[in-house]
């Protein structure tokens, strides 16, 4: 198995389609079985440029993003992605910028780790 590192101009569904413009222009011996994007945008303009370039997804190519935006589920193909618990991770930055607040001498940096969840839909679904 073999990774491959694509650059975009950014990280928005402009540098997707760049990207999956790249993939698709490939012979098909030549194109990765699955992407892994960045983020949700990112994957969306990924798929919107494969599928236009008659790529199938996720027959031909997976494609799988980060972050789980409400528009994850509107892509062509619905997008399977990493879910991150948005909500504790701000829980936990607001009680740890306040702890050292209170108490700057006292205050402790950490490092929290939080649990992501795969979310699977049809982008990776075979």
């Amino acid at each position: 198995m073999t990774c491959e590192e694509i650059v975009t101009s950014d990280y928005f569904v402009r540098g997707g389609v760049q990207a999956g413009s790249i993939i698709a222009s490939r012979p098909t011996a030549h194109q990765p079985d699955a992407v892994f994007a960045a983020n949700d945008t990112l994957a969306m303009g990924i798929i919107s440029a494969l599928v236009d370039q008659g790529t199938r997804v996720p027959e031909d190519v997976a494609v799988i993003g980060y972050d789980d935006t409400d528009f994850a589920i509107a892509a062509r193909a619905p997008l399977s992605t990493i879910r991150q618990p948005a909500t504790d991770v701000g829980t936990r930055a607001a009680v740890l910028l306040l702890d050292e607040i209170e108490d700057p001498a006292g205050h402790k940096h950490e490092n929290t780790v939080f649990m992501p969840e795969l979310v699977v839909r049809a982008s990776t679904m075979r």
